[in-house]
């Protein structure tokens, strides 16, 4: 069923790619390319300087232009025009989530490493799960954004098959470039952002670029919460005077807080906003309440940072050398470090079935019997009724300070050998990475409103449930605290060791690739032991004839016990690609490469705490520990035309040894630890190409479609979670000298929340739309004049379920994270 629709896709993609050239009536023999684009070298897959068209890979590049007209906020409203990405960016600016389709994943960039400048921003996904983009962010410093998947793009720098994103900044050059812009949006944003680039002083050889921002914002979404801070970041380039080469210092500096939107609950049977209590609807559960909220614990009293949202400061500097001699030896350099104090402060739902009615709630917690029982709200001081809804839900405090180190080194050489030339690059990457994670969890009572007031709940009176007679007054919240229960202190470090090399060949009409990449893996990990520790009562504000209920006696500590583990593998990558010239304005090519993952150390203390009836269940899963295996097949076309630019790629990607634990129960009645591998197979197709209508009009379309399943594990023969089968797009453009204009398309289709595919989210699209005005001023100056409209109709849809609680029962309400609603901004932007 599914691979009639695949073959559909196929057909309908490869029909209208191979027709455009048909259509546009094109001389395909002529001796240069005439696509009406600059393309530009691809950066990241060897020593040889190919364009995207010669590129035996998928590869898919934005320039300033693109990326501006985009207005991008978050790095979702770029990579989700990516065919064979999928990107939700309903959390907000930072910690987009990204799917790969076939890899299973929780989301941010797992199999993605993020770059910046060739630069991974952290070298190893797994020691917390703060996603890279909370570190450093994207400006309009940028010159271009490039992603590249498949054949050798797994063996250089940190590696990966599933796809490296690249974001590039602007050099400085001989001639000066400045632009400074002003930013205004629909609920209280206001953002400067600023990038100047040039030659230092009178030097030819020495250039700067310098870029940065600082925004306010309390939106997209009203929680009486603010976004605020700045980044800065710059590089500094020496060109040798001989042109062998040039050596290249970055630098940035971040201070930054950002709202996080997370899922919260919506009527279960249309899955839309439910309605409040004041009868509104409720499009947030974050509260204002808990901004500087301090609650007791077992060792006094805490700050709670929630109301901070993801909050991260630091820096990073790294520095970069190339240079090539006569005799075609070249050799390359760069390393980085960076540190980051960081907090991602975020408030996580309960299910919806703990949504109740006052009446309700106080029977599940066993007050019912209490002859009297108020729920007070503390902003308005009113009492709520029997059939008023609360909610108990929680807020993490969750602090992740992290310090990465790399270093790349390479030394290639060209030559030539019976008419072909050969462009050999061997070389070492090395990093190391300590991540700490440190968490704090508080629950909280609330009314269930749109940014909910705090609720103070107290009983009195007789308790007809136990027979006591009590004349005391008993709290079950205080000031909104219902009690806290999560500690989480653990961290650890993680150091990689790669060594690879490549033959990147150049014939008449071919492209060929080969390498190999071999990785030893390391990493230690701590996790500390909790136990119930007794808060001191005279912290609560109450009275002394008051007492506390059981909910708020007692906190959760660590007992000073910890799970150490220390794991180590190797592992390899291989892959070969190649491209045939049919003319200049088609290739084919085709990749194949055998990649590798590397499992998330902070998942081993929970898998030794599932181990039961062996000696040494330390052992036992340290001895487990292995690379998953990512094998990537495709063929695919690139066409390049004065009327269309495109390609369409087949491809096929599988993931094995995939590893879990289960106990299982034998014949005499004991357990034992099995481990499960899960795997996935997915076969797709991705296509994307631009359409030119005369010099002024154009259409980007992208598509992809992917047949995923699990094909060994529990959930054997189900697709795999927050993934849909199609993605698509499309954008209708136009541009003058003095105007231009965007009206964009996206859609995603049906998909599950979980793996076991109880949840099924309903597919989804929405427009964006752009109109700009140049006005040009003096000279080269000009001032730009930008509106944009993100979810233009003002959409419904959801990004995801509750992956953070699981499928659970929902009750009334089903919890989900819808997309961002419309939002209006305005820009101006001074270019002198």
């Amino acid at each position: 069923m599914k691979i009639s629709n695949l073959s559909l896709a196929v057909s309908l993609a490869t029909t209208g790619l191979m027709s455009a050239s048909h259509v546009f009536a094109q001389d395909l023999s002529s001796e240069s390319n005439a696509g009406p684009i600059e393309e530009v070298v691809v950066t990241g897959v060897g020593s040889v300087k190919r364009t995207s068209f010669d590129t035996p890979l998928s590869v898919n590049s934005f320039d300033e232009t693109e990326i501006a007209r985009l207005a991008a906020s978050s790095n979702a409203d770029i990579l989700r025009n990516v065919p064979g990405i999928s990107a939700e960016g309903g959390g907000g600016e930072v910690a987009v989530n990204l799917f790969v389709p076939g890899l299973p994943a929780a989301g941010q960039y797992a199999f993605t490493p993020l770059n910046y400048d060739n630069f991974t921003v952290v070298s190893y996904f797994g020691l917390n799960s703060s996603s890279f983009d909370v570190y450093h962010r994207s400006d309009i410093g940028l010159e271009r954004v490039e992603v590249v998947r498949g054949g050798v793009s797994n063996l250089f720098g940190p590696g990966s098959v599933a796809g490296i994103l690249n974001f590039i900044s602007k050099k400085g050059s001989i001639d000066p470039e400045a632009k400074v812009e002003l930013e205004v949006a629909e609920e209280g944003r206001v953002a400067t952002n600023f990038a100047v680039s040039g030659p230092v002083g009178e030097s030819t050889s020495d250039f700067y670029a310098l870029s940065g921002y600082y925004r306010y914002d309390e939106g997209p979404i009203d929680t009486g919460l603010e976004t605020k801070g700045y980044q800065i970041k710059g590089n500094y380039l020496h060109e040798f005077e001989d042109g062998s080469g040039n050596f290249a210092v970055y630098g940035q500096v971040i201070d930054d807080d950002v709202q996080f939107f997370l899922p919260l609950p919506l009527d279960a049977d249309s899955d839309e906003f439910a309605r409040g209590n004041n009868g509104s609807e409720v499009r947030t559960i974050q509260t204002d309440a808990l901004d500087n909220f301090v609650y007791p614990t077992a060792n006094g009293l805490r700050d709670l940072r929630v109301g901070n949202g993801v909050e991260t400061s630091g820096s990073t500097i790294a520095v970069e050398i190339n240079k090539e001699y006569e005799s075609g030896w070249a050799f390359g350099a760069k390393a980085k470090y960076s540190e980051y104090t960081h907090y991602f402060n975020l408030f996580i739902p309960a299910g919806g079935d703990a949504v109740l009615s006052t009446e309700a709630f106080l029977a599940q917690q066993g007050l019912d019997g209490f002859e009297n029982a108020t729920f007070t709200n503390l902003n308005a001081g009113q009492t709520l009724s029997d059939s008023d809804l609360v909610y108990r839900t929680q807020a993490w405090d969750r602090r992740r300070p992290v310090e990465d180190v790399t270093a790349q080194f390479d030394l290639s050489k060209s030559f030539e050998i019976n008419g072909l030339e050969h462009n050999f690059t061997g070389g070492i990457w090395l990093s190391r990475a300590d991540a700490d994670d440190f968490n704090n969890r508080v629950f909280y009572l609330s009314e269930f409103n749109d940014s909910p007031d705090l609720l103070a709940l107290s009983v009195s009176g007789d308790d007809l449930n136990t027979a006591e007679t009590e004349t005391g007054t008993r709290h079950y919240s205080v000031n909104g605290f219902a009690g806290s229960g999560g500690h989480v202190n653990a961290g650890g470090s993680a150091t990689r060791q790669a060594f690879y090399f490549a033959d990147q060949i150049e014939a008449d009409r071919w492209n060929f690739d080969i390498g190999f990449r071999f990785e030893r893996f390391s990493a230690e990990y701590f996790d500390e032991g909790s136990q119930s520790a007794a808060i001191d009562p005279s912290l609560y504000a109450i009275s002394d004839d008051d007492i506390v209920l059981a909910n708020l006696q007692n906190d959760t500590i660590g007992n000073g016990i910890f799970t150490r583990l220390d794991v180590d593998a190797t592992a390899w990558a291989g892959a070969i690609a190649g491209l045939y010239r049919i003319n200049d304005q088609l290739n084919v090519y085709g990749n194949l490469s055998r990649g590798f993952f590397w499992p998330q150390a902070r998942t081993l203390p929970g898998q030794v705490n599932n181990v039961f009836g062996v000696d040494n269940p330390i052992a036992f899963v340290e001895n487990q520990f292995e690379e998953e295996i990512i094998d990537r097949i495709e063929v695919g076309l690139k066409l390049d035309t004065e009327l269309f630019t495109g390609s369409i790629g087949l491809y096929n990607l599988q993931l094995s040894d995939s590893t879990t634990f289960r106990q299982v129960e034998q014949d005499d009645g004991t357990f034992e630890v099995e481990a499960i591998l899960q795997e996935t197979d997915t076969t797709g197709i991705d296509a994307s190409g631009t359409f030119y209508f005369g010099s002024n009009f154009s259409v980007d379309v992208n598509l992809t479609y992917a047949d995923h399943e699990f094909t060994a594990g529990p959930n054997d023969g189900n697709e795999i979670r927050r993934q849909p089968n199609f993605l698509a797009g499309s954008s209708f453009k136009y541009e003058t000298d003095t105007f231009d204009a965007s009206l964009s398309y996206s859609y995603r289709g049906d998909s599950f929340g979980d793996d076991s595919n109880n949840r099924e989210l309903d597919g989804f699209g929405f427009w964006r739309a752009q109109a700009g005005y140049n006005l040009p001023l003096s000279g080269d100056d000009s001032l730009r004049i930008a509106l944009s409209i993100f979810n233009l109709t003002d959409e419904e849809g959801l990004t995801e379920g509750n992956p953070r609680a699981g499928a659970g029962p929902q009750g009334d309400f089903a919890v989900g994270r819808p997309i961002l609603p419309r939002r209006a901004s305005l820009k101006l932007t001074y270019t002198f």
